[in-house]
């Protein structure tokens, strides 16, 4: 696949994180409480639900990241969330046949691993209580921040039928990682997808951050090269979007250091060839996936769907 740069490049600029989809630019405050209330309540019944939970913080701010997070330390904060959580599940079973069956759960952050195995027990036993119909089959997954996970927290996930985790790299170039506040040696993240692997995760996933600041080509090279020892199933390699004017955390970020747009092309250009020569798949715009993996199969067959938990076989109710 060639990139025609100099096309790219003309139309560079921030836009909507198309990772969420429908993207922020579709939200309206015309959709209200009691529009929300009537989209539950006139759901299809006879279609599987895909379920998403925030778990929203994390203990300090990496500068890149365009998430909703609260950073903290506090464990009185967990303990609320946790108690306004179950408030939430109660209130949405009032308008909710949950009955249904659930082919999709997602955990998503923040650092839905900050809390702990036992809060982490505790949230999926509440959630289950809920929504008992868990097919057998059914995707559950977790986003991990390698720094931020142990055996205990993993054996919790396996034991509640979690089949598949996603950790965050983002780059393992030491300068890169310094300028954007998110040190993470190499052995941390090995540890954790060795632990992935024990806990019988069967998909796991590696993200990966091309426009950083101090990346270049070559930096970048290495990174992929270290990435690929971990052996993932499916690799997701975001642009970074630098847009300070809504996430003030960015701001700390020299932009200066950043690379130019026909570096990020060069990056992006190569880190497709480097994946495909290595036995990966391009899906989309920026996942990757060994020819075996379903969602390469989906391709396929035409059944490859996407939904607010990213690409996905299973076909959900929106």
């Amino acid at each position: 696949m060639a990139l025609d740069f100099a096309k790219f490049t003309k139309y560079s600029k921030p836009g909507p994180r198309y990772t969420s989809y429908p993207t922020a630019l579709e939200f309206s405050d015309a959709f209200g409480y009691d529009e929300y209330i009537k989209k539950l309540q006139t759901q299809d019944a006879s279609r599987p639900l895909s379920l998403y939970f925030h778990l929203p913080f994390c203990k300090n701010a990496c500068y890149f990241c365009g998430c909703n997070v609260v950073f903290t330390s506090k464990e009185e904060k967990m303990i609320r969330y946790i108690d306004y959580l179950k408030r939430e599940l109660k209130i949405l079973s009032q308008h909710l046949d949950c009955s249904r069956e659930v082919i999709q759960m997602h955990f998503g952050g923040g650092t839905p691993t900050f809390f702990s195995a036992a809060q982490l027990d505790e949230i999926i036993t509440e959630i289950k209580s809920y929504f008992p119909n868990f097919v057998a089959d059914a995707e559950i997954s977790c986003e991990i921040d390698p720094r931020h996970i142990n055996e205990e927290q993993m054996r919790v996930m396996s034991e509640h039928g979690f089949n598949r985790v996603s950790f965050g790299i983002q780059d393992f170039n030491e300068e890169v990682q310094v300028a954007v506040h998110r040190v993470q040696p190499y052995t941390i993240t090995k540890d954790a997808m060795d632990l992935a692997r024990k806990y019988n995760m069967h998909s796991v996933n590696v993200d990966l951050i091309y426009g950083l600041p101090f990346q270049t080509l070559d930096t970048f090279k290495e990174t992929l090269s270290l990435a690929l020892t971990l052996n993932p199933d499916r690799f997701a390699v975001f642009n970074y979007a630098h847009v300070p004017w809504l996430k003030k955390t960015m701001r700390k970020i020299d932009e200066t250091t950043l690379p130019p747009p026909d570096e990020k092309l060069q990056i992006m250009q190569y880190t497709i060839d480097f994946l495909t020569n290595n036995g990966y798949k391009m899906i989309g715009m920026d996942h990757f996936a060994k020819p075996e993996d379903e969602l390469f199969k989906a391709i396929d067959k035409g059944e490859l769907h996407r939904n607010f938990q990213g690409y996905t076989t299973k076909v959900v109710q929106i």
